[in-house]
């Protein structure tokens, strides 16, 4: 478990690992359109849950740069909503604080959007060789048919192999959470 975040060490990390998180924070932006994932807000206040764990509103607010509003009605509802964080009162005071429990399974959801592309393509591929084959005899001539049969074979086997990883990965996570 790691050291609670208090608003007094918020900003107290070493400047190399700010710039780390900052660098983590950017990759969750940039790469979570790529896989369907939400919007630049979301994306970055579930990186800092995800290199923090824990933060209170004030905390994002001040980490983000996003207003009070933003970071309550936009993300951490929806974030609560969807269980990647839990939402608990800090004792003796009434501020609320975010917990994300499980970061393990949180980066397997941030993938699953990728599985359904990776589906879509695994049957355009299969089609694709389908179609190569069952026209093989006119195609040979052209040059490179060989290439690009078995180019499409190839592809067809790394993006099964991808599918297939992610699946492991959120049974893992799963069964994680259950223990």
């Amino acid at each position: 478990m790691r050291a609670k975040i208090t608003r007094d060490n918020l900003k107290a990390f070493d400047p190399e690992i700010r710039q780390i998180e900052k660098e983590i924070v950017t990759f969750f932006k940039e790469k979570g359109a790529e896989f369907g994932a939400k919007d630049p807000m979301f994306m970055t206040v579930l990186a800092y849950f995800y290199v923090r764990e824990r933060l209170t509103q004030q905390d994002l607010q001040d980490l983000s740069g996003f207003s009070a509003g933003t970071v309550s009605s936009k993300v951490l509802r929806q974030l609560v909503e969807i269980n990647i964080i839990t939402k608990g009162i800090i004792p003796g005071t009434h501020k609320h604080l975010y917990t994300m429990d499980q970061p393990t399974v949180v980066f397997s959801q941030f993938f699953l959007p990728a599985r359904k592309i990776l589906s879509k393509c695994e049957d355009e591929l299969k089609q694709t060789k389908a179609h190569l084959i069952s026209h093989a005899s006119e195609m040979r001539r052209i040059k490179g048919f060989s290439g690009m049969l078995a180019a499409v074979t190839l592809l067809q086997r790394y993006v099964h192999l991808f599918s297939t990883l992610i699946a492991e990965m959120k049974k893992e996570a799963e069964n994680r959470v259950k223990k």
